[in-house]
């Protein structure tokens, strides 16, 4: 099987809201609410845990949200920008 990863995009109600899915292993349900803290990494052996961080504050300072979910196969991430 090959790795999939599909990208949505809408707006709605002034947001605009960014999907990304992919078909791979998905995330375990007990790293998922720890997954954008600090330091929090899960699948490589040298992650630092600082990439989703980053990215969950810099998307806070935009009022905008990060939404990490694992579906029966894969994982799918939202994102949510407020738009003018």
């Amino acid at each position: 099987d090959s790795l999939l990863i599909k990208i949505e995009t809408y707006l709605e109600n002034n947001q605009l809201i960014i999907i990304v899915r992919d078909n791979g292993k998905g995330i375990p349900y007990q790293i998922l609410p720890r997954l954008a803290e600090k330091g929090i990494t899960f699948g490589k052996a040298s992650g630092s845990g600082l990439g989703l961080y980053h990215a969950k504050k810099q998307l806070e300072a935009m009022d905008g949200k990060l939404f990490i979910n694992k579906m029966t196969k894969g994982t799918k991430i939202e994102i949510n920008l407020l738009v003018d």
